[in-house]
Formats: C-alpha cells, sequence, structure tokens
C-alpha cells in the first residue's frame, strides 16, 4: 500500500468512528424520548384508574343512601 492508500483508509476510518458516535448519541435521544412518552402515558392509565376507583366509591355510596331512604 502506497502512502496515499493509508492516509485514506486511515481517513475513512476516523470518518466511521465519527458516524458511530453520532449514531449511538442518536439512538440515545430517541430512547430517551420514548420512556418519556411511556412514563407520560403510565401516569395518564394510572390517573384514569384513580378517577374511575373514586366514581365507583361515589356511585357505591350514591346506591347505599338511596336504598336507605326507600326503606
Amino acid at each position: 500500500m502506497c502512502l496515499r492508500e493509508l492516509v485514506s483508509l486511515k481517513e475513512r476510518c476516523e470518518n466511521m468512528i465519527e458516524y458511530v458516535k453520532r449514531l449511538r448519541l442518536c439512538i440515545r435521544w430517541f430512547q430517551e424520548l420514548e420512556l418519556d412518552y411511556v412514563f407520560e402515558q403510565e401516569m395518564e392509565v394510572h390517573d384514569k384508574v384513580n378517577q374511575t376507583r373514586k366514581n365507583l366509591v361515589r356511585l357505591r355510596v350514591f346506591r347505599l343512601l338511596t336504598r336507605s331512604a326507600t326503606f
């Protein structure tokens, strides 16, 4: 191999290393974004479950009160 080919090979290797570093950074960014999205979805589901539980308790209390009032 001549010197020019070695320099070209070294340059291509360095470019590939930089490309891989940027690619890893992008992958991490997307993973964090996905985790944030999943966390938001879990919080929404948790809030809906809590609201449903509250509504169920209100409904049960209402039924108990209406049954007591009829007797």
